[in-house]
């Protein structure tokens, strides 16, 4: 900086005196870029003062060092271009074997599903081979099953297809897996509801309202909506299979709506005695919706069907802004 400016006020045996200065501290700390400012520097004080061949000297140097800049940039840059390719090279055999141990896992995963399958069917058979007697209840239960089960099974097996297709894409094979995850789930669960329901030891109200309770917390919850569950202690009604099983289905189907479609912040969920009726009232503060406008996919028909199947009215309020509520009496 001084010999700059020394240079700059044409103060030149200056401007040569603290170039020296600098090529000394230059040198112990091999600062080359700066030595290479430093000798130009000088090249132009001794260019000034006329001695030529001292400043011929210094550009001499400076064009040294310039040379040496270069090539050490070159080295490193090839340097450089030889890290970038190992490193390259390693990430294409960490993608070489991540694939192979996804294909690895893809195919365990398939064979999981289809053993957990395999068995809860070989389960199911047995169980209601022994369980059950009467031709009209077993024709139910089959009949159930094929409802329950026929649709999630077919997309268990589409989906199974469809991520053998796609198995090298990571991404989307993770996507069919995780579909294939989520449906072998609900077979299970909807396995567990029949075997449930079929279960002469579940004939009581007590075991009845624990279940519908322990449903109704887990899905509302899992949806940040704040409930009240009123559940009386004195229901009396006949608890038949039949009735247990639609009564079940009734309201597993009603609280899933409500979690999944009505955006309610609030819901109060009512199982209550009157005279010798039952009533089952699950409110909510939604958005509503209009019942004509309503996918048959989110169950109106199936949940009226059922409770026209054991003899229950029911009766559906909405209004778009305002809220749902369903009132069943059996």
């Amino acid at each position: 900086y001084l010999s700059r400016l020394a240079l700059k006020q044409q103060a030149y045996e200056d401007a040569i005196q603290y170039a020296d200065q600098a090529i000394e501290i230059a040198e112990l700390h091999n600062l080359k870029q700066l030595l290479t400012d430093i000798y130009s520097f000088k090249a132009m004080a001794f260019e000034n003062l006329g001695q030529v061949d001292k400043a011929l000297e210094n550009e001499r140097l400076q064009r040294e060092l310039d040379d040496e800049i270069s090539r050490q940039r070159e080295r490193w840059a090839d340097n450089m271009l030889r890290v970038r390719y190992q490193l390259q090279n390693k990430e294409a055999q960490l993608a070489n074997a991540n694939l192979e141990l996804e294909s690895v896992r893809f195919r365990n995963f398939i064979i999981i599903i289809a053993v957990i399958l395999l068995a809860s069917y070989i389960f199911y058979r047995f169980r209601i081979h022994y369980l059950l007697k009467e031709e009209k209840t077993r024709n139910q239960i089959a009949r159930d099953l094929h409802d329950d089960l026929s649709g999630t099974l077919s997309s268990i097996s589409f989906f199974s297809e469809a991520a053998k297709r796609v198995h090298e894409d990571s991404s989307e094979s993770k996507r069919f897996l995780s579909i294939i995850d989520e449906s072998a789930t609900e077979a299970k669960e909807k396995i567990n509801d029949i075997i449930w329901a079929i279960d002469p030891s579940n004939d009581d109200w007590i075991s009845f309202l624990k279940k519908c309770k322990r449903f109704a917390s887990d899905t509302l919850d899992s949806h940040d909506i704040n409930y009240k569950l009123d559940f009386s202690e004195d229901l009396d009604l006949p608890l038949t299979l039949k009735i247990r099983q639609n009564i079940w289905l009734i309201f597993k189907e009603c609280i899933i709506n409500l979690a999944k479609y009505s955006q309610a912040k609030t819901a109060i969920i009512q199982f209550k005695k009157q005279g010798d009726m039952v009533i089952l009232q699950i409110t909510d503060d939604g958005i509503g919706f209009q019942p004509d406008e309503v996918q048959e996919g989110n169950g109106l028909k199936n949940i009226k069907y059922r409770a026209t199947a054991i003899g229950a009215s029911a009766k559906l309020e909405t209004t778009i802004g305002e809220g749902t509520s369903w009132r069943f009496t059996f």
